[in-house]
């Protein structure tokens, strides 16, 4: 008899791509296809047996994966049924195979391996049902289930699709915090996936990354409380332009440089927002917003390093030899102060306690 696997994987491919305006899971990104590249990470990243369930176009995808060790189960009532009805078509099945069983719909494809492994490890480590990642606080894909875990979702009847079976999953949850905005991105429309392919595509040195994803970190926090006061923002724009701000830093303007590539592909909100990461206009103090929530975030951030605006900005100025250089830079200086006010003044708390940063 076969060895039980330790992992296997189920990726939801039945949807419509109704608002995409073609078949998702076959359109390129990088050098394979959404779907393959899913496939790709999960087996790279400790999956040993994959399923894909099928609906819409399912002879594509047939045809696509022909010759591969991947099984494939068709969900004939994929027009009528939700994704939770797809994932007990195959995770039961694939859990009799394996100890714990990956699942993710086909639509979040830039998660990584890393991610994959350090699930498998976290659900083995707690002895969880269920282990979850979550960037920025945000729960995302893949879930990974303990093979005990399917059993008692499978005979789930109740509302909210898989989210309400997981929540009422009655044994242990892990959230398992990851530096992988793959975990959260997805792709239902022509603008998320131009997206999806700009961030497939980038290859930013590695301290401009662990910057972007401290300014991410700083901006969510504050976007997170004052969402909670009740201010409306456009939350997705935020974590975009924090992520991407700094994508075009080896260029000379940089700012506007990543705002004109976000432009071209139809991304206008993150594109003003990274556009303005550098400086604020006066106007832009008028109000708490999008922009604002950014540029502050980026200036507590010194490399991967939170720290507080006087420390950022008096190494700055005792770097600048000409008296017009550290008056500009006094000047952000005073702009980044009064942003820091005027969401304080929103949030009624002191953002560096906020933000767990130690004070002046």
């Amino acid at each position: 008899m076969a060895a039980r696997a330790a992992a296997a994987a189920v990726v939801a491919a039945a949807g419509r791509s109704s608002r995409m305006g073609a078949f998702k899971p076959l359109l390129p990104l990088g050098n394979a296809t959404i779907l393959q590249r899913v496939l790709d990470t999960l087996k790279s990243g400790g999956a040993e047996d994959l399923a894909v369930i099928t609906g819409k176009n399912a002879g594509l995808i047939e045809a696509a994966l022909r010759g591969s060790a991947v099984q494939i189960i068709h969900n004939q009532d994929y027009e009528t049924t939700d994704m939770f009805y797809s994932a007990m078509l195959g995770m039961p099945l694939l859990a009799k195979q394996a100890g714990a069983v990956f699942f993710t719909p086909v639509d979040v494809p830039l998660f990584s391996a890393d991610t994959v492994e350090r699930l498998l490890a976290e659900l083995r480590r707690r002895g969880a049902g269920i282990a979850i990642p979550c960037f920025n606080e945000n729960p995302g894909h893949p879930v990974l289930f303990s093979s005990a875990a399917v059993a008692e979702l499978a005979g789930y009847t109740g509302g909210g699709g898989l989210r309400g079976a997981i929540a009422a999953y009655r044994g242990p949850k892990a959230l398992l915090p990851v530096d992988d905005p793959g975990v959260v991105f997805d792709t239902d429309t022509p603008a998320e996936y131009r997206l999806i392919q700009l961030m497939a595509e980038l290859n930013m040195p590695g301290p401009v990354k662990e910057h972007c994803l401290l300014v991410s970190r700083l901006a969510h926090a504050m976007a997170a409380a004052l969402a909670a006061q009740g201010l409306a923002l456009h939350l997705r724009d935020i974590e975009t332009a924090a992520l991407l701000h700094d994508m075009r830093r080896t260029e000379s303007g940089h700012a506007e440089a990543g705002a004109r590539v976000l432009r071209e592909l139809g991304l206008e909100g993150p594109a003003a927002i990274v556009a303005s990461h550098m400086k604020l206009e006066e106007r832009d103090l008028d109000a708490v917003n999008e922009r604002v929530i950014v540029y502050l975030a980026d200036k507590m951030a010194r490399g991967a390093r939170p720290v507080t605006l006087e420390a950022r900005f008096a190494k700055k100025l005792a770097s600048l030899p000409t008296e017009a250089g550290k008056a500009a830079v006094r000047d952000n200086y005073q702009r980044a102060l009064a942003a820091k006010r005027r969401i304080e003044g929103v949030l009624g708390q002191d953002l560096y306690a906020l933000l767990k940063i130690p004070g002046p």
